[in-house]
């Protein structure tokens, strides 16, 4: 083989790798929103819980808040009435 050949090879590799990468992160979001996607999560309490579980795996607070349809104002809302109390 040569140089030329080598470092094309070297090259595929690589992309190979960063592709495999990226779908085992794919995977794992999918799976995620599989979960929260079986569990019923309407109101504003179980939405936050909901985002919790998909934090829990590993998602961002935006990717969470985007897959769930949540707000991300909802999920930092706390109440003033829960300080009163």
């Amino acid at each position: 083989m040569s140089t030329d050949e080598i470092s094309y090879v070297r090259t595929i590799e690589q992309e190979n790798a960063r592709l495999k990468r990226e779908i085992a992160r794919l995977t794992s979001e999918n799976n995620a929103v599989l979960d929260v996607l079986r569990k019923n999560f309407s109101g504003p309490q179980r939405a936050r819980a909901a985002v919790r579980a998909l934090r829990a795996r590993g998602l961002s607070e935006r990717r969470a808040c985007e897959i769930a349809f949540v707000a991300r104002s909802t999920v930092r809302y706390a109440s003033p009435r829960s300080e009163l109390a």
